[in-house]
C-alpha cells in the first residue's frame, strides 16, 4: 500500500556531474573517484542544511528542505567542496514551490523547473530562481548576480534566473548557455498557419498540428469492438543508466508503444505528457495526487505502462510493467529485451511487440500481430524528435529535410514538412508534397493517412473535414488538453456548431483548473467566453472574462466582454469597464473602444446605443491612432469623402489588405462615385490567387451590402465559405456590417454550410 501524498513548500536542489559519461569511457577509475566525493560531500552536507536526499540517479541527485536560505547555503558548501582537489565538475540549479511526496518520491512543476535551470548550469556553478533570489538577498554570505531571463520547454513564462557569485564559484557566460531551452521563433507572418488555428494567434499558438507531433495518436476508424473498453496511459520509461545521453531511447520507446497502440487500433491513448500537464493543472486543487486514482478517476484508464531502461553487466536492458491503476496490480511484467547502443532500434521494437500483444484482448489478433518489417533508423528517429522540439519553421525544416536523407522510408518527416512549408507561406509546395506523399498512401499506416488527410483538407478549404480528421484524433485522446483546445475551436471557429464544441468543452472539468499557472486553460476560457456568447448566456461569458482579466488574459478578452455588456443591456458597467480599461492600460485611444461598442450595438440591432456609442467614438476620433478605425467611423456617420481619404491613407502603407480596398470601393459607390468603385472591385479581382480560402469574396460580400445589393453580397458571402472562409468571433453573424442579413434564410444557409 502506497504512502499518503503529502504537499508542502520545499526548495528543490538539482545536482550532476558534468562529463561524467564521458570520463568513464577514457579514465574509468577518474569518474569513479568523482562519483565517490559527490556522493559524499552531499550525504554530508544536505541533512547538515536540514535537507533531505531523495534519490542518486547515476551521476545526478535530488534533494529537498524545507528552507531556502538553507538549500543555498548547501549548494555553496558542496561547490566549495567540489572545487577543491580533486576537482569535481558539478552542476547545481535550485528552485522553491509547492511539490508532493509519496513514496520517498517527489513530484510537481517546481521539481521540473529545478531540473531545467539545472541543466544550463556550467561546472563548478549554482544557478536558482528568482523565488530563491527573494529570500536570500538580505543574506550577507551568500552573494548573487543577475544572468538574465530565460525560456524553459514546458514552462510558460520566462524565469529571471541568478548566479551564486561567492569567490571561486564559476558564473556562466550568458551567451554560451544552453540547455533544457526553448527554441527563439521569429516574429510569425499574418497568414492563417497549422500552428494558429485560434483567432488570436499571439496566445493561442500551436493548437492544430502539435498533437500529432507530440503523441502520435490517431486514426480514421473506431476501434475494434473487443477493445472498446481499453484506455491505456503510456508513460516514458524511466532512464536509470546513469547517462543523460540515453534519454532519447526512453523518448523513443514511448512513441512507438504509442504509435503502435494506435495503428493496430488496440486502445484510446493517455500519453505521459497529458498526464504531465493535467497534474500541472491539479496542483492548484484542494488536495493531494495520487497518480493511479486520478489515472483511473479523471481519464476512465484501465491500464498503465510503465519500464524502465538500465544497464547490468555493460549491457543495455529494458523492462516493461503494465498495471491496473484501480487495484494497482500489476498484470503484466515483459521479459527483459537487450537492446544495442548504437542501433537499439531492434530491442525498441521487440520491447513494442511484447506490449501490444499483452494487450490485445482476443487471441487470433494477438497471434497474427507481426513485427514492423521495417521500422524508422534510429538515427533518422532522433533528428526527427529533435526537429519536433523547435518552433522555427525554417529550423524545423532543416532537420526534417535530415531526417529523410537518413531514412527515405521514413513517413512521418515528410508529413510534417508539408506544415513547415504551409506555415511559411509556401502553399504551393505544400500542396505538390502532399499530391507526392498520396501515392505512398498504401505504405502508410492508418494514423498517417489521417495526417496526410487533414493537411489535404486544410490546404483545400474544406472545413468539414479539417474538422473530422483532428477530431478522429481526439477521439482517442479527449483528455490532451492541446488537442481538446483544437477541436474545441475547429467546432466553433471553422463549422460553427457550438453544440459540438458545448459536448467538446465538457469532457474535461472546468473546475479542477488552475489558471493562474496553466495557459492553455486560458485558450480554453477565451473560447468558451466566445460560445457561452453564441448561446445567449451573456452574464456567464462576463464571468468567464473576469476570469481571464484576473489571471492575466486580460488583453484577449477585451473585445468579447465588451459583447457581452452589450447583449447583457448593462450600460452603466460598460462604461466603467471602458474608462478602467482606458486607465489601467495607459491608453488614450478610448475612441477605439467606443468603435468596439458600437459595432457591438449594431450587430444586436440596438440602433438607439450604437448611434450613441457611435458619436462618442466620433467625439474621441483624434485619440484613434488607426486610419482604418477612423475610415470606419466617418463610413458608419455617412461621412463618405473623409472614409474613402483615410482607406486610402491605410492603403498607402499597405497596399494588398483586401478588406480595405473592398471598404474603399464601398465608400466611393456611396459618393456615386461608381466608376471608381468598379475600377477598384476590377483590381480587387485581378488580386485573386490560390490558398486565400473565401477572403477577397468575404469582403466584397460585405461591401455589397454595405451599398444595399444584398443579392450579390449573400452570393459571394456563399462563395467564401465555400472556398473555406473562417467563420470567426467577428465575422458573418457577428460582423456589424452584415447585421441587416441576419434574418435572410440564405445567410442562415451559410452560417450551417460545413455543418453535417
Amino acid at each position: 500500500m502506497s504512502e499518503k501524498s503529502i504537499r508542502k513548500l520545499s526548495a528543490i536542489l538539482f545536482a550532476d556531474i558534468a562529463g561524467y559519461t564521458a570520463m568513464m569511457q577514457t579514465d574509468e577509475n577518474r569518474a569513479r573517484q568523482w562519483l565517490q566525493k559527490f556522493r559524499s560531500e552531499l550525504e554530508s552536507a544536505v541533512p547538515r542544511n536540514k535537507g533531505k536526499i531523495i534519490n542518486f540517479m547515476g551521476d545526478g541527485c535530488l534533494c529537498v528542505f524545507d528552507s531556502n536560505v538553507k538549500a543555498m547555503t548547501c549548494a555553496l558548501e558542496v561547490q566549495n567542496a567540489f572545487v577543491s582537489s580533486p576537482n569535481v565538475p558539478v552542476r547545481i540549479g535550485i528552485h522553491s514551490g509547492d511539490v508532493f511526496f509519496e513514496n520517498e518520491s517527489v513530484y510537481g512543476d517546481s521539481v521540473n523547473i529545478a531540473s531545467r535551470i539545472e541543466s544550463i548550469a556550467t561546472p563548478g556553478s549554482v544557478l536558482f530562481s528568482e523565488r530563491i533570489f527573494l529570500d536570500i538577498r538580505n543574506h550577507q554570505n551568500l552573494k548573487t548576480q543577475f544572468l538574465d531571463a530565460f525560456e524553459f520547454k514546458n514552462v510558460n513564462e520566462p524565469l529571471k534566473i541568478y548566479a551564486l557569485a561567492n569567490a571561486g564559484l564559476q558564473i556562466p557566460n550568458k551567451a554560451n548557455i544552453t540547455g533544457k531551452l526553448k527554441q527563439k521563433a521569429p516574429a510569425r507572418s499574418n497568414k492563417k498557419t497549422i500552428f494558429q488555428l485560434l483567432t488570436i494567434a499571439a496566445v493561442l499558438l500551436a493548437l492544430g498540428v502539435a498533437y500529432f507531433q507530440f503523441t502520435g495518436a490517431g486514426n480514421n476508424k473506431d476501434l475494434d469492438a473487443d477493445q472498446e473498453s481499453l484506455t491505456v496511459a503510456v508513460f516514458g520509461f524511466k532512464n536509470n543508466t546513469g547517462s543523460e545521453e540515453m534519454d532519447i531511447l526512453r523518448e523513443i520507446t514511448a512513441d512507438r508503444i504509442i504509435n503502435g497502440i494506435s495503428q493496430f487500433k488496440i486502445a484510446k491513448v493517455i500519453t505521459g505528457e497529458t498526464i504531465k500537464d493535467y497534474e500541472s493543472i491539479l496542483l492548484g486543487s484542494s488536495g493531494p495526487l495520487d497518480r493511479m486514482s486520478s489515472l483511473k478517476d479523471k481519464f476512465d484508464v484501465n491500464r498503465v505502462v510503465e519500464g524502465q531502461i538500465y544497464r547490468l553487466g555493460g549491457e543495455l536492458l529494458m523492462e516493461c510493467t503494465i498495471t491496473d491503476p484501480e487495484s494497482k496490480e500489476v498484470i503484466t511484467a515483459t521479459p527483459t529485451v537487450k537492446c544495442d547502443t548504437i542501433d537499439p532500434m531492434k530491442g525498441i521494437e521487440e520491447m513494442r511487440q511484447h506490449i501490444l500483444a499483452a494487450l490485445i484482448i482476443d487471441e487470433d489478433r494477438k497471434r497474427n500481430l507481426l513485427l514492423e518489417t521495417s521500422p524508422p533508423k534510429f538515427e533518422a528517429y532522433k533528428v526527427l524528435l529533435a526537429a519536433k522540439e523547435i518552433e522555427d519553421n525554417e529550423q524545423m525544416l532543416t532537420l526534417l529535410e535530415e531526417a529523410i536523407q537518413l531514412d527515405s522510408n521514413y513517413f512521418e518527416p515528410k508529413v510534417l514538412r508539408i506544415s513547415c512549408h504551409y506555415n511559411l507561406g509556401q502553399f504551393d509546395t505544400a500542396d505538390s508534397l502532399t499530391r507526392v506523399l498520396e501515392t505512398e498512401l498504401p505504405k502508410a499506416d492508418l494514423r498517417q493517412k489521417n495526417l496526410l488527410n487533414f493537411y489535404k483538407a486544410l490546404l483545400s478549404g474544406k472545413n468539414n473535414l479539417i474538422y473530422y480528421h483532428l477530431n478522429e484524433e481526439l477521439k482517442l485522446a479527449p483528455f490532451d488538453l492541446m488537442t481538446n483546445n483544437s477541436v474545441l475551436v475547429l467546432a466553433s471557429d471553422f463549422i460553427n456548431d457550438v453544440q459540438k464544441a458545448f459536448d467538446i468543452y465538457d469532457i474535461i472539468d472546468e473546475g479542477a483548473m488552475d489558471y493562474g499557472n496553466c495557459e492553455r486553460c486560458l485558450t480554453r476560457l477565451y473560447v468558451k467566453m466566445y460560445m457561452d456568447l453564441e448561446n445567449d448566456d451573456p452574464m456567464n461569458a462576463l464571468r468567464i472574462g473576469k476570469i481571464l482579466a484576473d489571471n492575466g488574459g486580460k488583453g484577449y478578452s477585451e473585445k468579447l466582454r465588451i459583447r457581452a455588456f452589450v447583449r447583457a443591456g448593462l450600460w452603466e458597467e460598460l462604461d466603467q469597464y471602458i474608462d478602467n480599461e482606458q486607465l489601467a492600460e495607459g491608453n488614450t485611444d478610448r475612441g477605439s473602444l467606443y468603435l468596439y461598442t458600437a459595432r457591438e450595438c449594431l450587430t444586436d440591432g440596438n440602433e438607439k446605443k450604437f448611434e450613441e456609442y457611435l458619436q462618442r467614438a466620433f467625439d474621441e476620433i483624434n485619440t484613434i491612432q488607426s486610419v482604418y478605425r477612423k475610415g470606419e467611423i466617418h463610413l458608419l456617420n455617412g461621412n463618405y469623402a473623409d472614409a474613402s481619404a483615410n482607406f486610402r491613407a491605410y492603403l498607402d502603407s499597405d497596399s494588398l489588405d483586401i478588406e480595405t480596398w473592398c471598404m474603399l470601393a464601398a465608400a466611393e459607390h456611396k459618393m456615386d462615385n461608381t466608376d471608381i468603385a468598379d475600377s477598384i472591385i476590377e483590381r480587387i479581382n485581378e488580386m485573386r490567387s490560390s490558398y486565400q480560402f473565401g477572403d477577397i469574396d468575404y469582403y466584397l460580400g460585405r461591401a455589397y451590402n454595405i451599398i444595399g445589393d444584398q443579392e450579390l453580397a449573400l452570393t459571394r458571402l456563399k462563395a467564401s465559405v465555400v472556398q473555406g472562409q473562417r467563420y470567426g468571433f467577428y465575422q458573418f453573424h457577428n460582423d456589424h456590417w452584415l447585421a441587416d442579413l441576419q434574418a435572410e434564410p440564405k445567410f442562415k444557409e451559410i452560417l450551417t454550410y460545413w455543418q453535417e
